[in-house]
């Protein structure tokens, strides 16, 4: 394989037949923490993650949350999973991902 001058700077092309030969370790995945468990204190929904972590989100941003009675909130299921929370009765889904990154 050649090199080509581009510039004042030498080019070389990299041999890609090399990469089972390097020293780059493969990209590690980022694990999504589980849901453990929820509460709603106040008007607030907050979600105990496996990594200890506590979430709290203003009900108000899920308005079919914000309109269940305490007895509908309370009628939740946490996916099998563990990073999904579905209540039934107010036709509502929830994701880890969501909660940490939202937008």
């Amino acid at each position: 394989m050649g090199s080509f001058a581009a510039g004042s700077v030498v080019l070389t092309p990299f041999p890609f037949s090399d990469l089972s030969q390097s020293k780059v370790r493969p990209v590690e995945q980022v694990q999504m923490p589980m849901i453990r468990n929820v509460h709603f204190p106040k008007d607030e929904l907050e979600v105990e993650l496996s990594d200890g972590r506590r979430v709290s989100i203003p009900l108000a941003w899920y308005p079919r949350l914000a309109g269940a009675t305490k007895k509908q909130l309370k009628h939740y299921e946490i996916s099998p999973s563990g990073y999904g929370i579905h209540w039934p009765e107010v036709d509502e889904d929830l994701s880890v991902h969501g909660f940490l990154y939202p937008g």
